[in-house]
């Protein structure tokens, strides 16, 4: 199964420039945080309940069993495994974080299967490349460690500020799950200040019927 991620900003552009980019590259799933949300509308894209987040299948390699929109995070069931687009704000107050994080969490927990999670989590953790962690990263890692989950981000920045890179999009695993075949921070091709991510999982099973 492969993957590709990338917060769009809100962009019509982004978007036209990731699905160019995941159209030619194989991709399976494109997911987006921050979506501009005239697209995800009227296309087909599974959105969470703000239209924050979103997904798409490109492939229908794969059918889907369970289909749930939360707040921040929407996620999707397949063969045995749970894929998660989640976003939460770098403006929100420090409560709503942690219950966004419960939430997630909660989920996770429930559903019983190993999962691949993709997020802009607006957090930073020494790591997995940040210069600091912060006390977000703290919750995050925390959150991450208690659902036995492995971080795939090598270091590589996936958010630029003029000269300097910080690493807020995350992606998670469970450590019950293969390793990726592929992990890559893309450049600057999408037009964004973030960077997309492309992910390459083998050993996933398909199932026989479709979510409708």
């Amino acid at each position: 199964m492969k993957i590709q991620y990338i917060n769009a900003n809100r962009s019509g552009l982004v978007h036209d420039l990731l699905w160019e980019s995941s159209s030619a590259g194989g991709i399976d799933y494109v997911l987006i945080t921050e979506p501009n949300r005239s697209r995800v509308t009227a296309e087909h894209w599974w959105t969470d309940l703000r239209e924050d987040v979103a997904i798409r299948d490109l492939s229908s390699r794969f059918a889907h069993t369970d289909l749930k929109s939360g707040e921040g995070y929407v996620r999707i069931k397949g063969g045995g495994w749970l894929l998660y687009c989640c976003y939460i704000s770098p403006n929100c107050i420090w409560e709503d974080y942690i219950e966004f994080l419960d939430g997630l969490g909660e989920d996770v927990r429930r559903c019983n299967c190993p999962v691949i999670i993709f997020g802009d989590f607006n957090a930073k953790i020494t790591e997995v490349g940040g210069e600091v962690t912060n006390r977000r990263g703290v919750a995050l890692a925390e959150m991450t460690a208690s659902l036995r989950l492995i971080s795939l981000n090598d270091g590589t920045p996936t958010f630029w500020r003029g000269y300097r890179g910080s690493v807020i999009d995350h992606v998670y695993v469970s450590d019950s799950m293969m390793m990726p075949t592929e992990f890559e921070v893309l450049g600057d091709e999408l037009c964004s200040d973030h960077r997309g991510l492309r992910v390459a999982l083998e050993g996933l099973r398909p199932l026989e019927r479709p979510l409708v």
